[in-house]
């Protein structure tokens, strides 16, 4: 079930560490799901503001995920969608 991969893979046992963790969902699994969520995170966290759309379009977004974010954040599979889990809070 969703609760016991909470549980196994970020030992996360309460709701209220799951609210704390918790930073997106998204419909899908795979490599497009961890590069869309990667452009909506730099983008809500204001890294683009001022990053000219040309740029923006040719970032490898997919890159930036496995090169530094997969660090902080665990992409969980459930179900056909993939949930987004910080992995220093909660």
């Amino acid at each position: 079930s969703f609760i016991d991969q909470l549980r196994s893979c970020m030992d996360i046992t309460t709701a209220e560490q799951f609210c704390d963790s918790f930073s997106g969902e998204h419909d899908g699994i795979g490599e497009r799901v961890t590069s869309e969520f990667t452009e909506q995170l730099v983008d809500d966290l204001g890294m683009m503001a001022e990053v000219p759309e040309w740029l923006v379009s040719n970032v490898d977004w997919s890159g930036v995920w496995y090169g530094s974010l997969r660090y902080d954040y665990y992409d969980l599979e459930f179900q056909g969608r993939t949930y987004f889990m910080n992995r220093h809070l909660g």
